[in-house]
């Protein structure tokens, strides 16, 4: 019996730990605090010791000496164990004979049949036991609250409560009898106590669900504060820049007023003055105070325009961004694009007694409405009481044709769209005598008129249909002519006027524009003007197809900015891969997820070969001044307009040079550059350089001995290995004999890694008596790279380098009779040689274009071409036929173009005596450089 009550009280305690979530977190985890382990030791300690009492009484009863032990009978010990012995040896057999041995006995179901009913004893109502029971479940839930609510002491003094009451019934179970009122009185009285006390602490159930209920309501509240904040802090948000362009204004308002240069410009451009008002352009025109998002509409417009030149923009901003806004349009070139900016003070007939919005703005209920922190109707959605709805840069579209008095046809733009197709269509577009060509919105009930404009209104309610079709600004063509001869300005007037006490619509420039040209407006293609960037997902379908993408969400900007949650992937690539390399290098940091695309290779790859990366003339040419001689490196624009002056951009300059910098290159758009004396170290030769992302990468010395004191020959290659993609240099030394003869007996080869940044010589295997001619550009093709070696009349060989298997080869060239001049270049993806007969004679030398077939080996000519200048041979090749000459009397670099016979100046005055040259087809790459060292240019960038 000992050992059943001690079996008992173990699995009461054991139950009792049970329930704790410590207690479960202990046994899974094996941690916990030193109270829970000391009790979970103490009860692995008591059932241990209750099993092996059990273990004893069990084959005490069955050895059958039990019963003569209580009643006073003596047994030897001999007997004892010969018994034990026998039962131990029966068990471990487990025989089916040995089961004999164990004798069947009836004395448990004998004493819980006389005894106590557990189950009916807990059914009863008056039961003590019951009432201990019912105590005990609801101090386990008052125990849960207490541990939330951190009061450990009264936890613990509730576990102590529960462990009694436990093993008070415990004890009752093992004697088979009920509990007495004695035994039971001050158990339960206890525990009344505690249970007392957890109801003036209020952890009793009603009190803590009415707590948890006024909990929920608090933070229910709390998220409905939090998200009106969000969407107000959003709403400021959206409409500011990024702090790294917040001074950009103030910069370019400096630069124009200290930059004599950006001033006497605009004035000098007398051609642009009669492209202004020629309605046979194309006129488009933005109003807005934002300079950034006005580039975008103007670049985008530009780099998918089929005939850029064509293009004429009239920007219109106030007086406070004008001079920054000319800076910036002055400064920068979109293909060709003619842009105009003026400021919206100069309209001296836009005042208060002709604008009716500009005479609501004297009124002060309207000022107070607008401008006034605190309002009568503070139900009023802030939204609607914004003062950029009475901007005038807002409603000046509604003046078009007084502001533009010489146009016929243009079309309006917001600053917030993005143009990905040609419109030039648009001006041809037939409006059938309507005056604004616009794309309806009403595919749903919410674009409808009904939804702008309040129809409990007479005036709305008797002429205007409910359920017209909507339109959106921001991409509209209107017809100028027709908008005089129907007098829209003054209808817009009435309606405006009407309006002054808010009562025919709320905010903004649709409801009035929809009133303005009720029966007016032609519908346009849908995929002229897809809206709805910024609320929600648009269909890639209709972005690919649509001409003008409009962010016209108040959190436009957050939406193009939050590439990564908002913007399908497909169209942010397509969007970042039509930026120049310096705008996306601007971008990276914009968010994580922008910065790895960017620096990805496959977005690298793509970019380097997009459309809209086009290759551009890169001219380093050397002046001399009094301070010495001087090495600039120049841009010139996409496309050179025949008989138009470009526009250059120097993109570096080494001043107080002694010894002309050789360059090599460009592949993929990097530059092997000699003697950079920008490092001022002795030690550094040559340099990696990609002057899109102004990064510089020094070449450490090489290893060969160079040997100056003798008369040698450099040639420098840098190619691409496909293998490995691993950027390498190969640096080809070759030492002349001494009798001048033209050989090299002794020459020295390295292959620099750019992956590995060392170098390695190489044993030269190609014939040492033929000298490496220097291209036209860098002859670099799918990994190899190659040289014109020998006479094109006689022996001509093409000696090959294999950046990846680093081994030299040779072919033979083509055989030109009398050939005297040959340059090796690339024409397109195929291997070139431009040769002459007679080179060097004005007017009469004729060159021309050989192009090898990689497949066959055979050589075709594709091009011949009789310059009709006054000059020597051609420095380089543009557009595949055009060539690149000086001009012999004045130095001028020109570009000549053999179709049409038109000679271009490029702007570049050669100095008479050292003037020297390279032109280079150069296209703008992202491909990065382990080693950044950034430079201070000496240009303006």
């Amino acid at each position: 019996m000992m050992a059943m009550l001690v079996a008992l009280v173990t699995l009461m305690l054991w139950d009792d730990m049970s329930f704790s979530k410590e207690s479960r977190d202990c046994a899974r985890s094996g941690g916990g605090s030193v109270e829970t382990i000391v009790k979970m030791v103490v009860v692995i300690e008591m059932c241990s010791v209750a099993a092996e009492a059990v273990l004893r009484w069990w084959r005490w009863q069955e050895s059958g000496v039990g019963g003569n032990a209580r009643v006073g009978g003596n047994m030897k010990k001999k007997e004892k164990r010969l018994k034990i012995k026998k039962v131990i040896f029966c068990r471990e057999t487990r025989d089916s004979s040995s089961r004999l041995v164990y004798p069947k006995r009836s004395y448990r179901h004998d004493r819980i049949a006389d005894g106590l009913n557990i189950t009916e004893e807990m059914l009863r109502p008056e039961s003590v036991a019951r009432q201990i029971n019912d105590q005990i479940s609801l101090a386990k839930a008052i125990l849960v609250i207490a541990k939330e609510s951190n009061n450990l002491q009264f936890a613990w003094e509730l576990s102590a409560q529960i462990r009694n009451s436990q093993i008070l019934l415990s004890n009752a179970a093992s004697r088979r009898n009920p509990l007495t009122n004695g035994e039971s009185e001050s158990a339960i009285r206890d525990m009344a106590l505690l249970l007392y006390q957890a109801q003036q602490l209020h952890y009793d159930s009603a009190t803590m669900f009415m707590r948890l209920k006024a909990k929920i309501q608090s933070l229910d509240e709390q998220t409905n504060s939090f998200s009106e904040k969000s969407s107000k802090y959003g709403q400021i948000a959206a409409e500011e820049v990024p702090k790294s362009l917040y001074c950009l204004g103030v910069w370019l308002t400096a630069e124009w007023f200290r930059s004599s240069n950006l001033q006497r410009k605009p004035k000098e451009e007398k051609q642009a003055a009669a492209k202004l008002v020629d309605t046979g352009l194309y006129h488009f025109c933005v109003f807005s105070d934002n300079i950034l998002a006005t580039s975008v509409v103007v670049n985008s417009t530009a780099m998918n325009s089929k005939n850029p030149d064509m293009v004429v923009f009239h920007l219109i901003t106030d007086e406070v961004n004008y001079a920054a806004m000319k800076a910036w349009f002055t400064m920068n070139t979109f293909r060709g694009v003619t842009v105009d900016v003026q400021k919206i003070e100069d309209f001296s007939w836009l005042n208060a007694s002709y604008v009716p919005v500009l005479k609501q703005l004297q009124d002060s209920d309207t000022q107070n409405y607008y401008f006034s922190g605190i309002h009568e109707n503070s139900q009023t959605p802030i939204k609607f009481r914004n003062p950029k709805y009475l901007s005038m840069l807002n409603h000046l579209r509604f003046y078009i044709p007084e502001v533009f008095p010489a146009l016929k046809k243009v079309v309006f733009l917001d600053d917030d769209v993005v143009v990905q197709k040609d419109l030039s269509a648009l001006f041809s577009t037939d409006l059938n005598g309507n005056v604004n060509g616009a794309v309806e919105t009403c595919m749903e009930t919410f674009h409808r008129y009904h939804k702008y404009l309040n129809y409990s209104h007479p005036l709305i309610r008797q002429h205007f249909d409910p359920d017209a079709c909507g339109w959106a600004f921001g991409m509209n063509v209107f017809n100028l002519v027709e908008w005089r001869k129907r007098n829209v300005t003054g209808i817009y007037h009435y309606w405006q006027e009407k309006n002054v006490d808010r009562t025919l619509w709320k905010l903004g420039t649709l409801p009035p524009g929809l009133l303005t040209f009720y029966g007016l407006t032609e519908a346009l293609n849908p995929s002229w003007h897809v809206l709805g960037f910024g609320y929600t997902n648009v269909d890639s379908k209709l972005i690919e197809k649509g001409a003008v993408l409009h962010f016209n969400a108040s959190k436009r900007f957050a939406y193009i900015m939050d590439g990564q949650r908002h913007l399908p992937e497909d169209l942010l690539v397509d969007i970042l891969l039509r930026l120049p390399v310096e705008s996306l290098l601007r971008l990276k940091c914009v968010c994580k997820h922008w910065y790895a695309l960017i620096k990805s290779p496959s977005f690298i790859e793509k970019h380097f070969h997009h459309k809209n990366n086009s290759a551009r003339l890169l001219v380093c040419n050397l002046t001399i001044s009094d301070e010495g001689q001087s090495v600039a490196f120049s841009l010139l624009p996409d496309k050179i307009v025949p008989g138009v002056f470009p526009e250059q951009k120097t993109l570096y300059q080494l001043q107080r040079v002694t010894d002309f910098t050789s360059v090599a290159g460009p592949v993929d758009g990097l530059f092997l550059v000699e003697n950079p004396a920008i490092f001022n170290e002795d030690d550094v030769r040559l340099a990696l350089w990609n002057p899109a992302t102004r990064e510089f990468w020094p070449l450490p010395p090489v290893s060969f001995e160079l040997q100056p004191f003798k008369d040698h020959d450099n040639q420098f290659a840098l190619g691409f290995d496909p293998l490995t993609r691993d950027y390498k240099v190969l640096w080809i030394r070759m030492f002349w004999d001494d009798w001048g003869l033209g050989v090299f007996p002794n020459c020295f080869v390295s292959v620099y890694s750019l992956r590995n940044n060392s170098w390695k010589n190489l044993r030269p295997d190609f014939p040492s008596c033929c000298s490496l001619q220097e291209p036209i550009g860098a002859t670099y093709l799918t990994g190899v790279y190659y040289w014109l070696s020998g006479r094109l009349d006689k022996i001509c060989r093409i000696c090959s380098f294999d950046m990846g298997s680093e081994q030299f080869g040779e072919m033979q060239g083509p055989i030109i009779p009398n050939a005297q001049w040959g340059k090796l270049m690339l024409r397109g993806d195929s291997l070139a040689i431009l040769v002459s007969v007679d080179p060097g004679k004005p007017m009469t030398s004729i060159y021309d274009v050989w192009i090898m077939n990689q497949q066959e080996g055979s050589w075709t000519k594709v091009l011949t071409v009789q310059p009709q200048i006054v000059a020597h041979w051609p420095l380089g090749v543009w557009e595949d036929d055009k060539m690149i000459f000086e001009i012999d009397e004045t130095s001028q670099l020109v570009l000549y173009d053999p179709t049409t016979r038109e000679v271009t100046d490029l702007g570049f005055q050669l100095d008479l005596t050292l003037g020297r040259s390279c032109v280079f087809n150069y296209k703008e790459s992202l491909v990065p450089i382990k080693r950044l060292v950034r430079i201070v240019f000496a240009a303006n960038l």
